[in-house]
């Protein structure tokens, strides 16, 4: 029986307590004592794990008993992306268990969550950003994938389940048959180039993405967190999030988060938005209504063509 952690039987109960500092300040005791790290603990307001700031300079993340798969696949991860990338991403200092909680011990990256401050920026800076976003994806899909070949789930298990159930997801979510008609058309009738597989970050969003200020003064993505959602797959299925979350919908930002990424200009045509429409259809976290939303006021509209165009402004 735990003697140090809340007890947490459903949801609510996680969410009753994951911003109550003092319920894990126990928990954090035993692990600073355990690992001799030092500095004050601060919990961190974002994040859908218990997340603790150990001084300036270390993270512990915390995994529930019934998420340590999600505690696996960062624990390998990380390791692989060390010093591989562009920007920075966390060192991997300890992965380990207490009371059936997966926890891991982690350096602490530089800058403050993207959207923090996007809103905020000068269009010159979001552009740069966006551009190295972009360089960021293609130096994560370049790497070798190695050992990282057996993560779950299993792409091609993945993608039968996604295409099986997707009428039925977005039907729960309120989508209309005459559109789920037309996105089930849509899926049967394109194709996908074979490509290799690639290592998949799946949620570079606003929330994973860091930013700071240059010494210049220029804003700049300074690092990439949060690996527990990785897995093997297609490269197109990674452009969703930064297309729907960060561009939402500006030409401008699109195009150069493409561009940026790899493809060339006569690249950036219909058949890559028919197929970035899929992979956002099947993502395992789509909601068209609420990625919709987080670019218009209007109404979701009933014609897929008008739909993509707001989604992936060519």
């Amino acid at each position: 029986m735990s003697t140090l952690f809340p007890r947490i039987e459903n949801e609510d109960d996680f969410e009753a307590y994951r911003h109550d500092g003092d319920v894990w300040r126990p928990v954090m005791a035993a692990i600073t004592q355990r690992h001799g790290l030092v500095g004050e603990c601060t919990l961190f307001e974002q994040g859908s794990c218990v997340l603790f700031g150990v001084g300036r300079e270390i993270v512990v993340k915390l995994f529930e008993p019934g998420f340590m798969a999600h505690f696996e696949t960062e624990r390998r991860v990380m390791p692989h992306l060390d010093a591989a990338l562009p920007v920075a991403s966390p060192h991997l200092m300890a992965a380990d268990q207490l009371e059936g909680w997966g926890y891991l011990v982690m350096t602490r990256c530089p800058g403050q969550p993207m959207n923090q401050v996007w809103d905020a920026l000068p269009t010159d800076d979001q552009m740069y950003i966006v551009e190295q976003i972009g360089e960021l994806a293609a130096a994560v899909h370049a790497l070798p994938v190695g050992e990282l070949t057996s993560l779950p789930p299993p792409w091609a298990t993945f993608w039968a389940r996604q295409m099986e159930g997707m009428a039925a997801r977005h039907a729960e979510q309120g989508l209309p048959a005459p559109m789920l008609a037309a996105l089930q058309a849509l899926i049967r009738s394109t194709p996908f180039p074979e490509t290799r597989p690639v290592l998949l970050h799946t949620e570079l969003t606003s929330l994973n993405l860091l930013v700071d200020r240059a010494p210049g003064g220029r804003w700049r993505l300074s690092g990439v967190v949060d690996f527990e959602p990785c897995m093997v797959g297609l490269a197109e299925y990674d452009l969703v999030a930064p297309v729907l979350f960060v561009c939402l919908g500006d030409r401008a930002l699109f195009r150069r988060f493409l561009r940026a990424y790899g493809y060339a200009p006569g690249d950036l045509n219909d058949p890559l938005v028919r197929r970035l429409m899929c992979h956002t259809v099947l993502h395992r976290y789509s909601n068209l209504g609420y990625f919709w939303g987080r670019q218009s006021s209007a109404v979701l509209p009933s014609d897929l063509g008008a739909l993509m165009a707001r989604f992936f402004p060519l």
